[in-house]
């Protein structure tokens, strides 16, 4: 995915998924039947933030199904979400991480996931975080 050629076609694919209206179930379904779920994954991989960004944000509305839910998880989606949390300086993608997490994890399998890749750690240091710049103001 790294193929720098690629890279400007992948940066415009989650604005164009942004058309489609995420809250119903058969839009949901379509993305992943059509290996949607596979190319959002792929782009949580990307040097590119933006792609990070709209994948994350297309990713946290359609995990809101449960048949979702468990393809992210079998795709490996959270663990490269958990490795999201680790990047500095960029909060809003820190946060439509934890978000998507947050529903990916509501079964066992990707719960023990997320604390196989240190992950409740993160997100602690994450709200941590967020509370001591609370404090700040």
């Amino acid at each position: 995915m790294r193929d720098v050629g690629l890279q400007p076609f992948f940066r415009y694919v989650p604005s164009c998924v942004f058309t489609l209206k995420m809250s119903l179930e058969t839009c949901q379904i379509a993305i992943r039947e059509v290996g949607g779920l596979e190319v959002l994954i792929n782009l949580l991989d990307t040097d590119e933030v933006k792609c990070k960004i709209g994948a994350l944000k297309i990713l946290k509305q359609i995990s809101m199904n449960a048949s979702i839910r468990r393809s992210i998880a079998d795709l490996g989606g959270l663990q490269t979400m958990v490795a999201i949390l680790d990047m500095p300086n960029n909060n809003q993608l820190r946060c439509l991480a934890a978000e998507t997490i947050a529903n990916v994890a509501r079964f066992k399998r990707s719960r023990r996931t997320v604390r196989q890749y240190g992950g409740i750690e993160k997100l602690v240091s994450l709200l941590q975080g967020a509370k001591g710049q609370e404090a700040d103001r």
